[in-house]
């Protein structure tokens, strides 16, 4: 009984103040809500505004991060390029130095010493070289005198007294290619000295013979040799012999500071005799170069 007095008089006391809060719901100020609303709507668009000027913010400052590294990279590829292209420029300039040093040097020792290896003149293709085979400009280069003697002699010769062999030599700027060698031509007026005893009964043996060379510089043949090489081949006559045939080299001797080129000189020659046979000899000496 007492229980539901109590709960009697908590419904008399609770329900009244339930109904006058929800009749007070019931009778909010319009005004105020459409404040509130507004204030809300405002807040929100401030927050869009925010996050897009911050998103805008982003990008550009990621544009503006690569546009720069991108600059970068360009202006280093292109100083890179410019070194390469100037040291480039400065290795070829520096070989072109180097050859240009070589070849006058290799030129001026070859003047020297009579195995002028310059064959500029004479260049690889046809039409020059048919141009210069032809007969080009004759220019007199040089002269070598040599001197020596006779270190093999044929059966014919042994019945003669062998002296010194020698000759001169004038080069020339005449010339032809065949392949990759160069030729100049040189006259060679050879002397040798095969004598006979007054009662020996043999006929007198030429002492002189004029020869047409054909001389080229082999130093890169033999390039095994620490010396500037020569090789000639010649075909000439001898008054009172004949026919003669000529082959020979030359070695220039490393001596610098020299006004003449000093190189040994071997030759082997083939000559006709008085009654059509046919003999020869070995020879070698020095010569001695004088370029013009």
């Amino acid at each position: 009984m007492m229980n539901k007095n109590y709960i009697t008089r908590y419904l008399i006391l609770v329900l009244p103040l339930l109904f006058i809060n929800l009749n007070a719901q019931d009778q909010v100020d319009p005004l105020e809500a459409a404040r509130l609303a507004n204030s809300a709507a405002e807040k929100a668009q401030a927050e869009a505004d925010a996050a897009t000027d911050v998103a805008i913010q982003a990008a550009a400052e990621k544009a503006a991060s690569e546009a720069r590294s991108n600059a970068i990279q360009a202006n280093e590829d292109e100083k890179a390029r410019k070194l390469a292209e100037t040291e480039a420029a400065e290795e070829a300039e520096y070989d072109a130095i180097a050859k240009t040093a070589s070849d006058e040097a290799k030129r001026k020792i070859a003047l020297e010493l009579g195995l002028d290896d310059d064959f500029s003149d004479f260049d690889d293709d046809a039409e020059t070289e048919d141009a210069d085979s032809s007969g080009g400009e004759f220019t007199v280069l040089g002269f070598t005198l040599n001197g020596g003697l006779p270190i093999y002699s044929a059966t014919f010769l042994t019945s003669y007294s062998a002296g010194v062999t020698g000759g001169l030599t004038i080069h020339t700027s005449y010339g032809f290619n065949v392949g990759s060698l160069a030729f100049l031509t040189d006259l060679n007026v050879l002397y040798v000295d095969y004598g006979v005893g007054d009662d020996s009964g043999l006929d007198e043996f030429a002492k002189l013979g004029v020869f047409a060379q054909f001389r080229t510089n082999s130093s890169e043949i033999l390039s095994f040799i620490p010396a500037e090489t020569s090789l000639h081949l010649g075909v000439g006559f001898l008054p009172g012999n004949g026919a003669g045939f000529n082959a020979g080299g030359g070695l220039a001797l490393p001596l610098k500071n020299l006004p003449v080129g000093i190189g040994i000189v071997g030759n082997a020659t083939i000559s006709q005799t008085s009654d059509g046979q046919l003999t020869g000899w070995l020879s070698a000496g020095l010569g001695i170069s004088k370029s013009l």
